[in-house]
This record gives structure tokens, C-alpha cells and sequence, in this order.
């Protein structure tokens, strides 16, 4: 009878070769990922920083590779345009099919509207037949479909005098994904980024009461304080997180109290309230408007605003159309009397009044805020 103990040891002996084998094939292959050869570190997959080396990994001889890079190229999504005529060669004329497949699937992410664009798409459908042709009609749909979100993002270069440089970047942000303090129809915002290059003699001071803001039917938004801009942005604790008509879950009060946080000192910072930018200084600050509708595009929309440089003794008015472009105006202030000698329009009281009620109505401000705005406007007209 064969002692039970011999088949005891040679069961220890064999479990003990099967750990060393996965052990040596862990160790050969778990330290020399396909990331390495590019030189990306693990820390980095998921920066825009490396982009140039993934484009890179397109043209490894591993279609396993190739995939991989295409994969963390999709997470980039609009941010990786770069990677477009790259990921074109593939989805045409790679030679593994799930490549080119993964190809089309990278180019819905990463690819804007544009007539260019849907005519590339149009060439992948021809050099493909079967699903992967059905899978590039379908991927060039999706395209078309991004027409009015590419729209939101036009950026406008003012063209103004020699020594000042300004640019516009507007982004309409929608709180489609979770619920906030302020949810549904209030839930849409439209900051518009203020890049000043100060390059005069003289300071250049701005304040965000002259700015106003019209649609293109001449509906002005009314803009949105600091404490309005926060709530609009902040997380409502405890409450459920949708999606479609998916349910998730409540935020963790950890989790949203945290990001509060952060969503509270980005707002304080970015918001433009008076600033003076010096000679030399370059500033970038947001104006947040209120849109009680989902707006479908940007162009066309004006922005009115001006800036006063006093050492110069002159004030500057700028009339911006998105799209279009600038109309300029410069006025001598020492020619005109001060401001307060000059009866008030009680148009434009009414207009801010009435602006200002509307924010309390929606409860965007506080009885506080009200107050102190309300005297503010009626001293200063």
C-alpha cells in the first residue's frame, strides 16, 4: 500500500512548480508592458502629455499594441485630434480586422464635426465592407450628430490696439450627469473666459457690471454672482446620482462635500469681479451667465463690455458677436464730466432691477445679496 504522505509531497511539489512558472511569466512579461517601449510610465496613461507616444505605439508591428494605444487614445476623446490621421491609416488599411474595428470606435470619440471630417469617414466606409463598413456609416452619423456641441466652443481673438491682447473662450456647462443644489431647468450655465495680455504703459481695469450678454434675439442673460456660480456648480449631498434613467446611487456626503470644496475655491478665483491688470500682467478670469434654456450654439451671441485705462484718461467699449467679430470704440474721459453729474437712465435701472429680482426669485441669491445689490444699483444710478 503506498503511503498516503508520498502523494501529499508530490502534490506540495507541484503546486510549488505551477507558482514558480506563473511567477517567471509575470515577471517577464508584467515588467515590460507595451507602454514601456514608448517610454510612458503607468502614472501617465491617462495624461494628454502623452499623446506623441501613443500616436507612436500606431505604427507597432503588435496588433495587440496597436489596440491598446487606440484605447487609451479614446479616453483623450476631443482632446486628441491629433491622433486622427493616424487612426484614418488604420481604419483603412490595417491589416488585423479588430484593429481596423477599433479604429472606427476611436474616430467616433475623437473626431469634431466638420464637412472635412464626415468626407474622411465617407472614404473608411468605401475601404471597408461588411460590419466594418455598417460600423463607419454609424461612427460618420454619430459625427453629425456633434454639430451643435462643437459650436458651443468658439473662441474669439478681439483684435484691439497695439500692446493689448484679449481672447474669449466661451463653454456652456449643462448638469445633465448628477443633481445639483439648484437641478433641472436652472441647471445651465454659460462662462465665458477673459484672457487679457497687458502689454501698455497704462493699467487696464475691468469690472464685471459692465459686462452683459445677448442671445441672438437680443435677450440679454442676466449674470450670475459668485455665490450663484458656486451653487449652480456644487453638489446637492446625499442626493442620487442620474443618468438617462439609470439611478446610481446617492453621492457619498465624503465625496460631495469634498468636491464642493474644490468647486468653491475654482469659482472664487475664476470669477471676474474688479480687477486691475498691470503693465506687463497677463489675467484670466470668467464671467458666468444664466441660461434658463439649453442653448444650441454660441454663435451669433454678443457680448458688450468695457475696460478703462486711467494714466491714458480713456475708456474702451467693445461689442463682440461670436462668429463675426468686433466693433470698437474708444471714448476720452476727461472730456465728459464724472459719471455721477449725469441724470440716470431709468431704463437701465429698471433692466438691472428687474435682473436682479429674477436671480432672488430663482433663489440664486440670498435675502442678504438682494438687499445689498438692490442699494448698491439705486446709489451708483
Amino acid at each position: 500500500m503506498i503511503n498516503k504522505s508520498f502523494y501529499t509531497q508530490r502534490k506540495i511539489k507541484l503546486i510549488i512548480s505551477i507558482f514558480l512558472c506563473v511567477t517567471a511569466i509575470s515577471t517577464t512579461t508584467g515588467c515590460h508592458q507595451w507602454y514601456t517601449a514608448y517610454e510612458i510610465n503607468k502614472g501617465q496613461l491617462r495624461s494628454r502629455e502623452i499623446l506623441p507616444n501613443l500616436i507612436q505605439a500606431l505604427d507597432d508591428p503588435k496588433p495587440r499594441t496597436r489596440r491598446a494605444a487606440l484605447q487609451r487614445i479614446s479616453r483623450l476623446k476631443l482632446s486628441a485630434q491629433e491622433a486622427i490621421p493616424k487612426v484614418v491609416i488604420l481604419a483603412k488599411t490595417d491589416d488585423d480586422e479588430d484593429t481596423r474595428h477599433y479604429a472606427i470606435k476611436v474616430l467616433r470619440l475623437i473626431m469634431p464635426n466638420s464637412p472635412e471630417n464626415l468626407k474622411i469617414m465617407e472614404d473608411v466606409a468605401i475601404c471597408n465592407s461588411g460590419d466594418l463598413a455598417i460600423e463607419a456609416e454609424n461612427t460618420s452619423n454619430s459625427i453629425k450628430r456633434k454639430s451643435s456641441a462643437n459650436k458651443l466652443a468658439i473662441a474669439g481673438k478681439i483684435n484691439m490696439p497695439d500692446g493689448i491682447e484679449i481672447k474669449l473662450t466661451p463653454e456652456f456647462i449643462f448638469f445633465n450627469g448628477y443633481v445639483t443644489i439648484y437641478p433641472s431647468r436652472s441647471a445651465y450655465m454659460l462662462p465665458i473666459e477673459i484672457y487679457i495680455n497687458n502689454q501698455t504703459d497704462a493699467p487696464i481695469k475691468l469690472n464685471s457690471e459692465n459686462f452683459t450678454l445677448s442671445d441672438p434675439e437680443g435677450k440679454q442673460r442676466t449674470q450670475l454672482s459668485v455665490t450663484a456660480a458656486i451653487k449652480r456648480q456644487q453638489y446637492d449631498i446625499g442626493a442620487a446620482v442620474l443618468r438617462g434613467i439609470v439611478i446610481l446611487g446617492p453621492i457619498p456626503v465624503s465625496k460631495a462635500a469634498r468636491a464642493n470644496g474644490i468647486i468653491s475655491k475654482f469659482c472664487e478665483a475664476k470669477v471676474l469681479t474688479t480687477i486691475e491688470v498691470q503693465p506687463g500682467a497677463q489675467v484670466k478670469k470668467a464671467i458666468f451667465f444664466d441660461c434658463p434654456s439649453r442653448p444650441i450654439q454660441i454663435s451669433d451671441w454678443q457680448l458688450d463690455f468695457s475696460y478703462t485705462q486711467k494714466d491714458c484718461n480713456k475708456r474702451t467699449h467693445i461689442h463682440y458677436i461670436f462668429g463675426t467679430g468686433e466693433e470698437i470704440t474708444t471714448e476720452d474721459t476727461t472730456s465728459q464730466p464724472h459719471l455721477t453729474n449725469h441724470s440716470p437712465s431709468p431704463t437701465t435701472l429698471e433692466i438691472k432691477l428687474l435682473e436682479l429680482n429674477h436671480l432672488k426669485e430663482k433663489k440664486l441669491i440670498t435675502e442678504e445679496e438682494y438687499i445689498e445689490k438692490r442699494e448698491s444699483l439705486i446709489n451708483k444710478f
